[in-house]
């Protein structure tokens, strides 16, 4: 099994910048990274109107959800754009894929993408690999069989009083677990 490090906390608190400092300092040290990060999209006044989720592979992207979409699945006030959302978490997840690359990067284990229908059972696989793999989870994650693969982690609960000593020393400390 290789290195795993879970990155959890309160929202708004950095997470998603942390991991993606990790995820910089991965790539510029020629590792290659597979996996997915869900990101906010705001209007041009900055009020949040939905999320989009990307393959860290490929760059391709197409919304998880947006405030007041239509849609049968729903997380608070964002419909859930099932079908568009899946088609990436299917590529990105992919056993070929996660299989090829030295790290497995996701951000986040949450609400929404556990509404996708083939999140979590490409997360379950994908992370069965062993790969060295790096997650940002939902503070509230309370789903079994995802937690029993996060057992053996590092956990990492972030704070506004740490997050500024994390994002100078993480990464390269997480490049040389991984690197051995």
């Amino acid at each position: 099994m290789g290195y795993m490090l879970v990155i959890t906390g309160r929202p708004g608190v950095g997470k998603s910048t942390l991991f993606n400092r990790v995820v910089e300092t991965l790539r510029q040290n020629n590792l290659s990274v597979a996996g997915l990060i869900a990101f906010e999209e705001r209007d041009a006044s900055g009020v949040r109107v939905g999320f989009k989720i990307q393959d860290l592979s490929t760059g391709d992207w197409a919304w998880l959800a947006k405030r007041d979409y239509s849609s049968h699945v729903r997380v608070g006030a964002y419909g859930v754009f099932v079908e568009e959302a899946n088609r990436i978490v299917e590529r990105a997840l992919s056993k070929e894929v996660v299989g090829k690359s030295d790290v497995l990067c996701v951000d986040e284990v949450g609400p929404m993408e556990l509404k996708l229908p083939s999140f979590k059972p490409l997360l379950i696989e994908a992370l069965r690999l062993g790969k060295s793999s790096i997650l940002v989870v939902h503070h509230r994650l309370s789903d079994p069989d995802i937690l029993k693969l996060l057992e053996n982690s590092e956990k990492l609960f972030l704070t506004f009083e740490n997050r500024d000593m994390l994002n100078r020393t993480l990464p390269m400390s997480v490049l040389e677990r991984i690197k051995g």
